[in-house]
């Protein structure tokens, strides 16, 4: 599998920087301090303007060197979209797993349109819930400084505290009644939409439900809905779960 994924890494889109000119009147004018990043070969294809001081990191180079020292990779998704590139590997050993299937796995992102720095975050897969990615705010992971690790010592070392702060995750939003009455300030905080929010309601007032119902009702919701991407579906679920855990307080576990 490692070698599968390495392969689709090489197959990701590549880059290059190009100066680029002003049209004024009837004349171009050079542009000494921007660059353009277009698809490399395709001058007609701009991903994004950048400075001329700005580094151009093709994607392979970010991912490649990242996952290269894992001995063992049990399975793994590379996507990528226009100048946007998002990785997610699963290392193979016991050690990786938590019950029920879950299993405890690393998201990288990149991109070469500004939108993302060089990202590195925890991610829990399960059988039965859309991939989550745990956000760096919380404050257990903050202690592991998760975005600066050296992958593979580092990584191993911090996992046991990765799966214990996720098991704190469910307990607490398991014992954490969700009133109807906070069903509006949850919806305008988390921006789950209308739709959803319908839905929950009719939830609620047939029975109760605690925040871990509602998060696993609510991120499947969102996991239903058509995407430009997958990748774009990766970033809505990010953001709706980062968006309930601050919701929840649950940066200060």
């Amino acid at each position: 599998m490692k070698a599968e994924i390495i392969a689709q890494i090489n197959r990701l889109p590549l880059f290059e920087l190009k100066e680029i000119a002003v049209k004024h009147e009837n004349e171009y004018i050079d542009n000494k301090y921007l660059r353009a990043v277009i698809l490399q070969g395709k001058p007609e294809r701009v991903i994004s303007i950048v400075s001329d001081k700005y580094k151009l990191v093709q994607f392979k180079d970010v991912f490649i060197p990242a996952i290269e020292k894992i001995e063992e990779i049990e399975d793994g998704l590379v996507l990528s979209y226009l100048g946007k590139a998002y990785l997610e590997i699963y290392p193979k050993g016991e050690e990786f797993k938590l019950n029920d299937g879950e299993r405890v796995g690393l998201v990288l992102r990149n991109s070469v349109d500004k939108a993302w720095a060089i990202q590195i975050n925890f991610c829990i897969s399960s059988a039965n819930l859309p991939t989550v990615i745990l956000p760096n705010t919380i404050k257990g992971l903050r202690k592991v400084h998760v975005g600066k690790i050296e992958i593979t010592k580092d990584f191993i070392e911090v996992i046991n505290k990765v799966k214990e702060i996720w098991k704190i995750i469910v307990e607490k939003f398991t014992q954490r009644k969700f009133e109807l009455e906070e069903l509006e300030d949850f919806a305008k905080i988390t921006k789950i939409g209308e739709r959803i929010k319908r839905k929950l309601e009719k939830k609620l007032k047939v029975k109760e439900l605690n925040l871990w119902e509602v998060f696993v009702f609510v991120i499947k919701e969102i996991a239903k809905r058509k995407y430009k991407s997958e990748l774009h579906k990766k970033e809505k679920l990010q953001r709706i779960t980062n968006a309930i855990f601050k919701y929840a307080i649950i940066e200060e576990i």
